[in-house]
């Protein structure tokens, strides 16, 4: 996977009641978990997003990416297109060194 475009980053607590529904989207969205807790769910499969992950969602695939109000995610994330386009959820941990 190469990444072609970084069309955004940031690095923030998601806002209060932070919810993405039903997204699909022709680019992807790269996210690293600092802090807190977020959830991703994809036809009817959810998944708890891991502390020092770096998660890549699929292009144009309908998916919820939403955190626990009681729990805000801190996180690094940007929007990015990559060759070829991502398929599925990709997970990868990230280690020192």
């Amino acid at each position: 996977m190469i990444i072609q475009n970084l069309l955004h980053a940031s690095e923030s607590y998601t806002h209060k009641n932070w919810v993405y529904k039903n997204v699909f989207s022709g680019f992807s969205r790269m996210y690293y978990v600092i802090d807190g807790t977020a959830f991703y769910e994809e036809e009817g499969k959810k998944i708890k997003l891991k502390k020092n992950h770096l998660y890549f969602t699929p292009v144009k695939k309908m998916f919820d990416l939403y955190d626990d109000p009681t729990d805000r995610l801190l996180h690094a994330y940007s929007h990015i297109t990559t060759s070829p386009p991502i398929a599925e959820l990709i997970e990868t941990e990230v280690r020192e060194n």
